[in-house]
């Protein structure tokens, strides 16, 4: 991968921005003017084409940073486009926790100092329909152009992360200034989102966290009971992610102890690989870790583990029992 020209890098993270956040910016800054524009459709013969360029402009946002992209050298997985790396239910469950957690902190925020208001907009079905459509547009816009696509552009030029995350939370707010102070909470969940896409290095999970989130909003605006499904999905996530994030650990554990280390001749992946912790296969005998007891070495006699023991300290080591 050759490595990009910052002005590049900036020209592109910069263009694709304008093309797919430019009439968000300008509706923004009309609102904050005191002309915020007008939100409903009261017919299907403007919901229909209203919610195919929700459509079309959702295609574009994932074809354009992939081309884009691919002429420089990277691939889908560059941006995120991948499950997790190793593929895991778990890791998937935990980001959305993560990201659920910033954007309700980051909503409270939000609300308890914008000086915004919702409009009070009729309700009907044409305009519900081009509403459910932007919600779950938004979710892939936000996240591929203003995250995936910032972060490989700009680490590609080899840019710092501090500088990274600044220039992904700046452009987030962009398209928000309508909040007003309220701009702080979005800041909140946009620094979390960057954080958790290095961490984990997979989009997906904070695509669907932003799309349901958005689509809770629109549902819950006309009915107000959906919140409390809202609360309970939320919940769900909330307890159902430590217990994964508990279960991987034990696993992990007891597979760093299924041999004498991943360095060692019991390494998973090694020459040496073992069957269980308790009867290895083509181990020498010596002093190994201890299945299951951080700290302790125990003594392997080639065929089974011995009761003999010592602390993991190499002042403490002797000649191996008789």
């Amino acid at each position: 991968m050759a490595p990009l020209a910052p002005r590049r890098a900036y020209l592109e993270v910069v263009g694709v921005y304008l093309v797919f956040f430019g009439s968000g910016i300008a509706a923004a800054g009309f609102y904050v003017a005191g002309h915020p524009p007008t939100l409903s459709v009261d017919h299907w013969s403007d919901a229909v084409p209203a919610i195919f360029g929700e459509l079309a402009t959702t295609a574009l946002c994932i074809v354009v940073p992939v081309l884009l992209i691919s002429r420089r050298g990277l691939e889908l997985g560059d941006i995120g486009l991948r499950r997790p790396s190793p593929p895991s239910l778990s890791v998937g469950v935990r980001m959305a926790a993560w990201a659920s957690l910033a954007i309700v902190i980051g909503a409270v925020v939000t609300r308890a100092t914008t000086t915004s208001t919702l409009l009070d907009v009729p309700f009907s079905y044409p305009d519900f329909a081009v509403q459910v459509a932007h919600a779950l547009q938004a979710g892939f816009i936000e996240e591929i152009v203003v995250l995936a696509f910032v972060v490989a552009t700009l680490e590609q030029a080899g840019r710092s992360h501090l500088e990274i995350v600044a220039v992904a939370v700046v452009l987030r707010l962009g398209y928000h200034i309508y909040y007003g102070p309220g701009v702080v909470g979005i800041a909140l969940w946009a620094t979390a989102f960057v954080w958790l896409y290095l961490r984990y290095r997979t989009i997906v999970p904070l695509i669907v966290v932003h799309c349901v989130w958005d689509l809770f909003a629109v549902l819950g605006y006309q009915w107000h009971r959906i919140a409390g499904f809202e609360v309970l999905v939320l919940l769900g996530l909330f307890v159902t992610a430590p217990i994964l994030w508990l279960v991987d650990r034990g696993t992990r554990a007891a597979s760093s102890y299924a041999g004498p280390g991943a360095s060692g001749p019991w390494a998973a992946n090694g020459p040496h690989a073992v069957a269980s912790p308790v009867h290895p296969l083509g181990v020498p005998a010596g002093w190994y870790p201890a299945p299951f007891m951080t700290g302790t070495e125990r003594w392997f006699d080639g065929e089974s583990w011995t009761s003999a023991a010592r602390p993991a300290d190499p002042t403490t080591w002797g000649p191996p029992p008789a």
